[in-house]
């Protein structure tokens, strides 16, 4: 996923995310209502804090 593009900002509707860095340690754990990927959208589209899901969970993709 790191250097990957990403051309969307995420916002997560209900269920979990974790935000890692890129050397693989948690970074930050977000849930409903919170948002991710503006640093993607602020350099270049790269992929900079890779995100998985922890648990179900709707993202709403704005472009």
């Amino acid at each position: 996923m790191l250097n990957e593009t990403l051309d969307h900002l995420c916002y997560i509707r209900s269920g979990a995310v974790e935000v890692y860095r890129s050397q693989g340690e948690l970074y930050n754990r977000l849930g409903e209502g919170d948002i991710f990927g503006h640093f993607s959208l602020l350099r270049n589209h790269k992929v900079r804090f890779p995100a998985q899901a922890i648990e179900d969970t709707l993202i709403y993709f704005i472009p």
